[in-house]
């Protein structure tokens, strides 16, 4: 039975030819997590950079992978026999990270008198991070799959990088093979030179924990997705050479979904930009001298990237983006969402090799959901998507494409009440000064994002009655991106 006093302990990291396997106790309960590897060799790792810093970056693997386990709320954190790596700069991101992200976590167990749980005193600074002699153009570009990859994918083309993809499987995600096949057809509409793969499997996230063991006192948990995935990306970076890690989050992600405790809430934490400024920060002084992560997607939102996805309509069948049931369950908030983005700029004959022939806006079971991602419940949902105006033009725009149903009417607040020459202002503007975006490729894809940005203006003023409607396939609105 857990106690006040009860102790989060990374029990055991092993380091195989291609695999990194951690084991975590708390109270009487054992959970691992196994990351494998197509494409790293950890004995030729060894070989060029040393056991010691192998182990030290199996060690960030495996503490990153931990902080789910601190759903279960323990009072304190033991790093066992790996606590020589911990220093004090490695404790305060660990903890930044679990404050942050741990925000959605206290909200809906409401928890008002935890944060952190205590962290063992540091150790002794670690070794000097390493160093590579690298050209500036190595890029590994993570694919999950859904629009935002999709876009990543052509924006990289369009720009003539040289990069590689990584997809990854996680076993509470379903199974592997399914997963790698999703992501797969989806990167044949690119062009990357490798495409790396990893498989997760998790014994803590695969269980019903809260429900087994109620005597912990938590009724949801959570995980540190993205920072993980950064730190078990790594691996990769170091052995083909990439400068470069390029993700696909967006603007929105920096924006929470609720006020509470005197907290942002935000399901996005481990997206957004200050986290992104937090771990980019931490690698580079403690792991990889020459290394940056960055989002290319950053400088815009949504209504750009859902505009620039006409021209495309080939390759969005081929997305998906439903952590319930891949590839859509046609339920979930993200489902809902992300079907009313594509209605808002895709013709019908994409939006039914994509979704099938159905219509999300007139399901009465869709009508709460659709009322939060619109902003007229008490809040938006918890997930990766973007801000209630955003979802409230999307529908304007479906429906002035001739979509109809319940659902419209159940929102009509929030779409009579949207100012479009605000929206049009604010969501459709570039951002390009506080993204990490490379020079190399900063010009070029503002180009393109501009043109992008043209794309959803001229469909906001289709709504103003200053345009003429657009027929339903491409009419007036130019492709940004030629098919594929």
């Amino acid at each position: 039975m857990p106690t006040s006093d009860t102790t989060l302990l990374l029990a055991d990291v092993t380091i195989a030819k291609n695999a990194v396997e951690a084991r975590y106790r708390i109270a009487d309960l054992s959970f691992a997590t196994a990351i494998w590897y197509d494409s790293v060799d950890f004995d030729d790792l060894r070989a060029r950079f040393g056991d010691s810093f192998v182990e030290r970056l199996g060690f960030h693997v495996a503490a990153f992978e931990m902080n789910k386990v601190a759903s279960l709320k323990p009072a304190r954190i033991d790093w066992g026999d790996y606590s020589h790596f911990a220093d004090a700069d490695f404790n305060r991101l660990w903890a930044s990270v679990f404050e942050n992200v741990w925000a959605q976590w206290r909200y809906e167990n409401r928890i008002t008198d935890y944060r952190v749980p205590a962290l063992p005193e540091p150790a002794a600074p670690t070794a000097a991070p390493v160093t590579r002699d690298l050209p500036d153009d190595r890029y590994l570009a993570f694919c999950g799959g859904g629009k935002d990859s999709l876009l990543t994918l052509t924006l990289l083309g369009d720009l003539n990088v040289r990069y590689d993809s990584l997809g990854y499987s996680a076993s509470f995600y379903g199974t592997a093979p399914e997963q790698h096949a999703l992501i797969d057809r989806l990167l044949d509409h690119g062009t990357p030179a490798r495409r790396h793969k990893q498989w997760v499997s998790d014994q803590f996230l695969d269980v019903p924990v809260t429900e087994l063991r109620p005597d912990f006192g938590v009724d949801y948990i959570t995980a540190a997705e993205t920072p993980s995935s950064i730190f078990a990306a790594l691996p990769i970076v170091l052995a083909h050479g990439h400068r470069y890690i390029c993700l696909a989050h967006e603007r929105s992600a920096d924006t929470g979904q609720v006020e509470w405790n005197g907290e942002d809430i935000n399901h996005q934490w481990g997206k957004s930009f200050a986290a992104e400024a937090l771990l980019n920060s931490y690698i580079r002084d403690h792991l990889i001298a020459d290394f940056d992560y960055f989002s290319i997607l950053k400088p815009v939102y949504d209504v750009v990237i859902f505009a620039a996805l006409t021209g495309a309509e080939d390759a969005v069948p081929d997305t998906h983006s439903c952590n319930v049931a891949k590839p859509w369950c046609l339920s979930c908030p993200k489902c809902l969402y992300v079907w009313l983005g594509y209605a808002a700029f895709l013709d019908r004959e994409t939006m039914i090799a994509t979704f099938g022939d159905v219509n999300l806006l007139d399901r009465d079971d869709n009508i709460f959901t659709y009322r939060q991602l619109v902003g007229l419940e008490d809040q938006l949902p918890f997930e990766c998507i973007g801000q209630a105006r955003e979802a409230a033009l999307f529908m304007r725009l479906a429906e002035r494409r001739g979509w109809s149903g319940r659902v419209l009417e159940a929102c009509r607040d929030a779409l009579d009440a949207l100012d479009l020459d605000a929206v049009a202002r604010d969501y459709t503007a570039l951002d390009f000064d506080r993204p990490n975006i490379p020079a190399s490729i900063r010009e070029g894809l503002k180009a393109l994002f501009e043109r992008s940005a043209a794309i959803a203006r001229e469909r906001i003023a289709v709504l103003s009655g200053s345009e003429t409607p657009a027929p339903e396939s491409g009419g007036v609105y130019e492709p940004v991106h030629a098919r594929r």
